[in-house]
Parts: C-alpha cells; structure tokens; sequence
C-alpha cells in the first residue's frame, strides 16, 4: 500500500530460512524476481499444532515451477534455529 501497487516487481527477498508455501506464493504472486534463503525447511524445529503434510507438497510444487527461489548453503544457517530452540 505504501507503494501504490501491488506488485514487488524486480525485488529480491533474502530470509534466513526456507520460506513457508503462504510466502512462497505471496512472493510469486508480488512478482519478486528472486527469493534466497540460506536454511531449508529439514533444519527449521517443529511447530505446534498437527502435521500438515500437504503444505511441505505445495511448498516443493511451487519451488519446482518457480526456479527464482534458490537454496543458499551458508556454514551458520542452522544458527537462528537452534536459537530459537534453546528459548
């Protein structure tokens, strides 16, 4: 809103982990040119709630028609998850 537009055309998102199917989606529809994230989902500690397999799905089905997200390997990139583990 504060654009005046919808769109994010051209811009780059950088996220320290994998980015959820909802923000994969939000990006794509935005029209972010690229989405770089150093930590993939297997690093990121369970969440509460029940198992929502279907989401790990649409996630890798939105990654595979969309080659802009691209996995980063970083030595540090578990650092923030196990921070968040430890609280």
């Amino acid at each position: 809103r504060t654009l005046g537009e919808p769109f994010l055309t051209g811009a780059v998102v950088i996220a320290s982990g994998e980015p959820c199917v909802q923000c994969l989606a939000a990006s794509a529809v935005a029209d972010v040119a690229h989405v770089y994230f150093a930590g993939p989902k297997e690093l990121v500690p369970p969440l509460d709630g029940p198992p929502r397999p279907h989401l790990s799905a649409l996630q890798e089905s939105l990654r595979a028609a969309w080659p802009a997200v691209v996995h980063v390997d970083r030595p540090r990139a578990r650092e923030p998850f196990d921070r968040y583990s430890a609280r």
